[in-house]
């Protein structure tokens, strides 16, 4: 223990930095997370929807009866907002992927309206910060952030508490609302996404942040004019998001191959550099 070589010593985790934003959409944290209970049937009979997943049919020596239903399981993307804590859930069908992702992003930026009333929670962050899953880090996710100005930053593995505030969105979101759908089942994803826009705006600006002792929407209506950065149409955002470029060499014939096909340069002047997406 005198030369700080005990075990107990020597396993200590390092030591960490609280980090402070410095204003409303200044910082977002994303995560996916696995409804490892609910799958979503659209069958056509009584009873079909939002099901939990019954030990009976899906324990783990029939793994046939989970793949039937694999791209029927939901996936929980959570969004908060370092700086008031306010808290946005968006939900897929598949896996965690950064098609599903960008699509939750793209749904938290632009402005909604919920049950008839504007929801005040949208804008492009400054910086998302995220685990370091491969849709997170891949070319698509890159070049979206990229164009949207949006500084992307992902956590080194083994430090889940570096996401802590986002983590416990998450555990917020399954406890909170879905929780509820047990009494009140829903039938489709679009119906599933509408109740849990419902419940995050009356979440943010009902429920008081022990932190800052105020709503999560009173702190983020604090936002100033010029920190709020309004994305354009989410078709044009997801327009945005396209695969990292790819150089390709011009052979001796003047032409390139790019995924399967071959493409002629004879008719451009000078000596090409393509970078291809």
């Amino acid at each position: 223990r005198i030369y700080n070589m005990h075990p107990s010593q020597l396993l200590r985790r390092a030591p960490t930095r609280e980090m402070q934003s410095l204003h409303p959409n200044h910082v977002w944290q994303i995560d996916a997370s696995l409804c490892v209970l609910y799958y979503l049937s659209n069958g056509q009979a009584v009873g079909n929807g939002l099901q939990v997943l019954d030990a009976d049919k899906f324990y783990k020596n029939k793994p046939e009866a989970l793949k039937r239903v694999e791209s029927e399981r939901v996936w929980r993307y959570v969004v908060t907002d370092h700086y008031s804590g306010s808290v946005f859930a968006h939900y897929v069908l598949g896996a965690e992927s950064a098609v599903n992702m960008a699509d939750a992003f793209i749904a938290a930026i632009c402005p909604r309206e919920v049950d008839g009333q504007r929801d005040p929670f949208c804008g492009v962050p400054q910086m998302i910060y995220m685990d370091r899953g491969a849709a997170n880090i891949s070319g698509a996710a890159r070049n979206l952030f990229k164009r949207l100005r949006v500084r992307q930053e992902a956590h080194m593995p083994g430090a889940p508490w570096s996401t802590g505030q986002v983590e416990k969105g998450q555990d917020i979101v399954e406890r909170d609302y879905e929780s509820s759908l047990r009494f009140q089942p829903v039938y489709s994803l679009d119906e599933l996404n509408g109740g849990a826009y419902m419940w995050s705006r009356h979440f943010n600006a009902s429920e008081v942040h022990s932190r800052h002792g105020k709503t999560r929407t009173d702190v983020w209506m604090t936002i100033q004019p010029e920190q709020l950065r309004v994305p354009p149409s989410a078709e044009l955002c997801r327009a945005l998001m396209t695969h990292e470029p790819e150089s390709r060499v011009v052979t001796r014939t003047q032409t390139v191959e790019f995924k399967g096909r071959e493409y002629d340069l004879s008719a451009i002047k000078g000596r090409p550099v393509m970078a291809l997406r």
